[in-house]
């Protein structure tokens, strides 16, 4: 059995390996007990990751990134891991942490085209893309995972259970503090709204319209929303 990395892989790891070594190791001293100093880092290096190839190395190429998937992942933890430069759990330096959201979107446009199979693959991707960044971050980002669950439930008629998750997405987004979090918030919640309708879930429609004109009285599609289960 052959246990070489395929060549992209290991160019990539050659790659990250002599960024550790020349950018973030010489560094450590300097950051390692600096948290400003640490979240500056991404920002302050960027222009060398991208010089490097490494930008969004593990985002989907329809997206911008490179696409390299999970074993490209398990590649740059490996090597990152020898530094002290960058918090734990935290690779936000080749990248905001956007691959959750994305196999997400992915996700439920399959479940628009009922693929739904094709979906739960996509968010078996998300999830194990939640796992690998910070845990901040992926409490902010999960909604976006347990959405797509709760219109795959949907979509499967098992309607009990995809009603009693979206209740609970939206107590999670309600909760959600600050200007960022109400603007996602009501991304959230507008998607919520239309599969309700698309489901004819007519009282989980009905109930999101109002919470969305409840979170942001100026928000124009909450009334809409509101209109259309009128």
């Amino acid at each position: 059995m052959d246990f070489d990395l395929p060549e992209e892989l290991r160019l990539l790891k050659e790659n990250i390996r002599r960024f550790v070594d020349r950018e973030l190791i010489p560094l450590e001293r300097e950051v390692v007990n600096d948290i400003k100093a640490q979240k500056e880092l991404p920002q302050r290096l960027r222009d060398k990751v991208e010089g490097l190839g490494l930008w969004l190395y593990d985002v989907p190429e329809e997206f911008g990134g490179l696409g390299l998937g999970m074993m490209a992942k398990v590649v740059v933890w490996s090597e990152v891991s020898r530094t002290t430069a960058l918090p734990a759990r935290n690779l936000n330096i080749f990248g905001p942490p956007v691959s959750p959201i994305l196999y997400t979107l992915e996700g439920r446009a399959l479940v628009a085209m009922n693929r739904v199979d094709d979906a739960q693959k996509e968010m078996a991707l998300a999830r194990e893309a939640l796992i690998l960044i910070p845990a901040s971050d992926a409490d902010r980002l999960r909604p976006y995972s347990d959405n797509l669950r709760a219109e795959i439930l949907l979509s499967e008629r098992k309607s009990a259970e995809g009603v009693a998750l979206m209740k609970e997405i939206e107590e999670q987004l309600r909760a959600s503090p600050g200007p960022d979090a109400r603007s996602q918030a009501l991304i959230q919640l507008d998607s919520i709204a239309r599969r309700a309708r698309e489901t004819e879930e007519w009282v989980l429609a009905e109930l999101t319209a109002e919470e969305m004109i409840e979170q942001d009285p100026s928000y124009a599609g909450g009334y809409y929303a509101k209109g259309l289960v009128a």
